[in-house]
């Protein structure tokens, strides 16, 4: 009976040592853009961020290790700005693939509320839903989920989509939209 008991023990152990060896070769041979650890794997995010107020923004971004989150402090989420866009009325920005990632969002041409700035950080942890950090405050988003909020006087809607392939990657499909910018006529 003990060495049954060894036998059915050592074939688990051989399974269970299957299923990881495949776990983490899966995981390496995914692309570099997601995380796996074990059968786990993070996702990226790809980001969108669409303009429907009346002003042009300018939209500034870090991505990965440039990112930090800033918790519920008023610090930008952003060491290193590496991509800066003006994003016109009625027009999207996308940023494609990367976990985790910081956007500030200001006036481009000065105007109503110039020195409004708005600060999100974009993650999709490994544990948890993903999520936008919006001047400090956290908003968790399920699949399909949007909510509205006030930030700092600018209407913001936060968006998340089902997933989708992007560039090859499946991904967490997210947007920020700017509605309603204060002082805009």
């Amino acid at each position: 009976m003990t060495s049954s008991r060894l036998r059915i023990t050592a074939v688990a152990a051989l399974v269970a040592a299957g299923v990881v060896s495949t776990a983490v070769l899966t995981g390496s041979a995914r692309s570099a853009r997601s995380t796996c650890i074990l059968v786990f794997c993070n996702k990226d995010v790809s980001l969108g961020i669409r303009n429907s107020s009346k002003t042009a923004i300018q939209v500034e971004i870090c991505p990965k290790g440039h990112a930090n989150d800033p918790g519920n402090s008023l610090d930008g989420p952003c060491n290193v700005v590496t991509e800066t866009s003006v994003v016109g009325t009625g027009d999207r920005k996308i940023v494609f693939n990367t976990n985790p990632l910081g956007v500030m969002i200001r006036p481009a041409y000065g105007g109503p509320a110039k020195n409004t700035r708005l600060l999100f950080y974009v993650s999709n942890p490994l544990v948890g839903q993903p999520y936008i950090r919006a001047n400090g405050h956290k908003v968790a988003l399920g699949e399909g989920e949007a909510v509205i909020r006030d930030v700092d006087g600018v209407e913001v809607e936060l968006r998340r989509y089902a997933d989708e392939d992007r560039n090859g990657d499946s991904v967490k499909l997210m947007r920020i939209e700017i509605r309603k910018w204060p002082g805009a006529h």
